[in-house]
C-alpha cells in the first residue's frame, strides 16, 4: 500500500471523532513504514479514555533517506504545552509517545521544544511476551513428485528475539503425480512445535527457526507391480516424528499485519515407524501474523 493511500487513511481517522488526538506525519511522501506508525497510533489514542491522556495533537516527522536517524515526534498538551524526542525507528513512536502524554513532567513540557537523547529501542518498551498469530499457504516439494499444497498455522507468544510457537499443517493432496513418488502416501498433517530467531534490520525481521512434529501421513498400498491396488482397505496411515529448518522474513503490511514469506526443509523419519525410507522435501509458502511489537 503507497503512502499516500495510508497518509488518506490516517486523515480520514484523525477527523472523525472530536476531542481526539490527531497524528500528523511530514514530510508528505513519508516511507509506509512512518505512516503504518502513526495510524496505529491514532488508534490507540483514539480507543484510549481522555482523562487518561494529557493530547492536543502529535506531529511524526519522519526520517528521510537522506537524513538517516533524523526522525522525532512532537507532543502538544491540551495546555498548549509542547515535547520533543528523537525516534531511532518507526516502531518507537507509540511507546515514545505514550510516555510523553502520561509521565512527562510539567517543568519539562513548558518553554521551547528540546530534543532529548534518543528512545529506547522498542525492544525495552516492550519486555513481556505478546501473543502471535499465523496462517499462510505455500507449496512443498518432495522429489521426484510434482509440489503439493500445504497450509500454515502458529498459535503462540513473542518476546523479541525470540518467539515461540505451537505450529500445524496440512497437505491435502500430491498434485499430478503418481502417489508412489511419495512412498505411497498422498496426503499429510503435523503438529508440534516452533521456536525462531528474529533479527530486526529496519522495519523488517529476519527470522531463521526450526521445529519438532508429528506427522501422520496417508495413503494406499502397491502390489509388486507398483499399481495402486484402488481398494479402500489397503489405504494406510503412518506417523512419524519430522524435523524442519526454516528461514523467512517479516514485512510490515498494514495495522496489526505483517507479510511473512518463508522458505523451509523437511526430514520425515519414517524408517522409525515403518520399512519405507525417510522423505525430505523443500518448501516456499506466503503468510500472515498478528503484527510484532
Amino acid at each position: 500500500m503507497t503512502p499516500a493511500i495510508h497518509i488518506a487513511i490516517l486523515a480520514a481517522v484523525a477527523g472523525a471523532p472530536q476531542g481526539s488526538c490527531p497524528v500528523r506525519v511530514v514530510p508528505p511522501n513519508a516511507s509506509g513504514a512512518w505512516v503504518s506508525a502513526a495510524f496505529a497510533l491514532e488508534r490507540t489514542l483514539h480507543d484510549s479514555a481522555a482523562a487518561d491522556r494529557d493530547c492536543r495533537e502529535v506531529v511524526v516527522h519522519a526520517a528521510t533517506d537522506q537524513e538517516a536517524g533524523s526522525a522525532s515526534v512532537e507532543v502538544t498538551t491540551a495546555d498548549g504545552r509542547r515535547g520533543v524526542r528523537r525516534l531511532a525507528d518507526a516502531r518507537d513512536l507509540e511507546p515514545t509517545v505514550t510516555a510523553l502524554i502520561v509521565t512527562l513532567p510539567a517543568d519539562l513540557m513548558a518553554g521551547p521544544p528540546t530534543l532529548a537523547a534518543t528512545a529506547a529501542p522498542s525492544v525495552a518498551a516492550n519486555p513481556s511476551w505478546r501473543l502471535m498469530l499465523f496462517a499462510g499457504g505455500g507449496a512443498r516439494l518432495t522429489l521426484p513428485s510434482a509440489p503439493s499444497p500445504v497450509l500454515d498455522f502458529m498459535v503462540g507468544t513473542l518476546h523479541r528475539p525470540w518467539d515461540l510457537a505451537l505450529y500445524g499443517s496440512w497437505t491435502p493432496t500430491v498434485i499430478g503425480t503418481d502417489p508412489s513418488a511419495r512412498a505411497g502416501f498422498t496426503s499429510s498433517a503435523e503438529l508440534g512445535v516452533s521456536a525462531a530467531h528474529r533479527t530486526q534490520l529496519r522495519s523488517v525481521d529476519l527470522i531463521l527457526g526450526g521445529r519438532a512434529t508429528a506427522i501422520g501421513l496417508w495413503g494406499h498400498s502397491y502390489d509388486q507391480t507398483g499399481d495402486s491396488t484402488g481398494d479402500t482397505a489397503d489405504t494406510r496411515f503412518v506417523a512419524a516424528p519430522a524435523m524442519s529448518a526454516f528461514v523467512g522474513t517479516s514485512i510490515p503490511f498494514f495495522s496489526g499485519i505483517r507479510l511473512r514469506p518463508q522458505a523451509s526443509f523437511q526430514w520425515i523419519a519414517l524408517g522409525i515407524a515403518s520399512s519405507d525410507s525417510s522423505i525430505w522435501s523443500v518448501g516456499l509458502g506466503l503468510g500472515a501474523e498478528s503484527a510484532t511489537p
